[in-house]
């Protein structure tokens, strides 16, 4: 996941519900030394139930926009 290095800091930049499940996606955006990187998290559950993470991806770049994202 990470072949030349970590990142130094990350921060949560949006979210998207995901339609049809209790569930949404965050998006996370880092840098290194000399490297960007860019994460996206699943959320499972709801604000009554609680949220888990269900899967956690590393893009090879910014993952493309979308209308139904919105800021953190």
């Amino acid at each position: 996941m990470h072949p030349k290095g970590y990142p130094v800091q990350i921060k949560a930049m949006e979210y998207e519900p995901i339609f049809g499940q209790p569930a949404m996606n965050i998006f996370l955006d880092g840098s290194g030394a000399d490297e960007e990187f860019h994460y996206r998290l699943i959320l499972q559950g709801t604000a009554e139930t609680n949220y888990r993470v269900s899967d956690f991806f590393r893009g090879s770049g910014p993952y493309p926009p979308s209308p139904n994202r919105k800021p953190l």
